[in-house]
């Protein structure tokens, strides 16, 4: 997606459980033997053979894909397989985000005299169902079972601050779906963060609604950072995470 272009590109992905951003029962997560636990390095938009060269050399070890991930069959997919690179589908962050579009064109409208920042066209309103959703979801999880470059899946992305919440029984019903074709996988969910002024935070309550460890069976913290009205190369942020939220 578009709005995936405002984040950094190469990143150190801080895995979390899923209970530190929701306090849920305990529930059985899938056996993680495909990820080092907690920690991976990852990258979007790795999608040359140039790309996944560049970083390999930087240590990246994870591809996060949007759309149709790369297979070893292709050029792509084959310098991924000899640089020992895997990849994370986010194809199904990308069915959600639609999936949620077309609930703010119908259902989940925004407040009265708000802009619908979360998008602007329904862009694919044959989601328009969570049977509709779950449905499309399927039919990639059956491809991904088959690709052995795929050791997970990016779940969740942005979602509309007025809808809070609704994002969580989904969620669940998905995390259900790769259990049943790849039980070993984990569901990561994104949450953004922002790299603010020195000294300054804020906190939006509801981001957190969304989130339990009945969807979620990994948290990927990525960063947006301020626009300048000049070029950085953002050398001058700390991205290491070392300081908690």
């Amino acid at each position: 997606m578009k709005r995936i272009a405002a984040i950094v590109l190469f990143f150190l992905l801080l895995l979390l459980n899923a209970s530190t951003i929701y306090a849920a029962t305990p529930v059985a997560h899938p056996v993680l033997r495909h990820v080092t636990p907690w920690h991976m390095q990852a990258g979007f938009s790795i999608n040359s053979v140039a790309a996944v060269d560049n970083a390999a050399a930087q240590g990246i070890n994870t591809a996060i894909v949007y759309g149709t991930p790369y297979t070893p069959a292709d050029p792509i997919g084959a310098e991924m397989r000899l640089k020992g690179m895997h990849e994370v589908d986010a194809g199904i962050a990308s069915e959600l985000y639609y999936y949620e579009c077309h609930r703010t064109h119908t259902v989940a409208l925004p407040p009265a005299g708000q802009t619908n920042t979360y998008c602007a066209t329904d862009v694919q309103p044959t989601l328009n169902s969570e049977s509709a959703l779950l449905t499309a979801i399927d039919s990639k999880l059956q491809t991904d079972a088959a690709n052995p470059l795929v050791l997970g899946y990016w779940v969740l992305d942005d979602w509309a601050t007025w809808d809070s919440g609704s994002a969580k029984l989904v969620l669940q019903a998905i995390h259900s779906q790769i259990q049943s074709y790849t039980p070993s996988y984990p569901a990561i969910c994104g949450i953004g963060v922002a790299v603010n002024k020195p000294g300054t935070t804020n906190w939006f309550p509801g981001i957190a609604l969304n989130y339990s460890n009945s969807g979620c069976d990994m948290v990927g913290i990525y960063s947006y950072v301020n626009s300048y009205p000049s070029y950085t190369d953002g050398s001058q942020f700390d991205f290491t995470l070392k300081a908690s939220l």
